[in-house]
């Protein structure tokens, strides 16, 4: 039975955990829910390193079940981010020494989501992947 939620996240160091304490709530003994959580916990924080956010912003997380995918999106009040095309070609260009400082995040959601995107609206960048 199709299913969603939405649910606004402060801007803390405790927002990643709060997602995936969601994903968790939403779907605990879904198959799918492991992936759901690893790839949520990097995209909110992907959202909190990056997104230029201030003590009064808000990520938005959005979870919803159609039946056939889980699909998660991570909604900030923020321009910043980059596309799935220049994900790939940053990665394309990184050396061993980069794969030790980090950068990884949107890797690792494309290698656990059947789909994954980014769409920038001008003000705002969402984040959103399905499993």
């Amino acid at each position: 039975m199709p299913s969603s939620m939405l649910m606004q996240l402060v801007v803390t160091a405790d927002a990643p955990a709060q997602a995936r304490a969601a994903v968790n709530a939403s779907w605990s003994g879904d198959p799918r829910a492991e992936a759901a959580l690893l790839a949520t916990s990097e995209v909110v924080t992907n959202a909190l390193l990056h997104g230029d956010l201030g003590h009064d912003d808000v990520i938005e997380l959005r979870l919803s079940d159609d039946g056939d995918h889980l699909r998660v999106g991570v909604l900030n009040r923020s321009a910043n981010g980059f596309s799935t095309d220049e994900v790939a070609a940053l990665h394309g260009r990184h050396g061993a020494a980069d794969a030790l400082v980090g950068g990884w995040g949107l890797d690792i959601v494309g290698a656990v989501s059947s789909r994954w995107g980014v769409q920038h609206d001008g003000a705002r960048t969402l984040v959103w992947f399905e499993v």
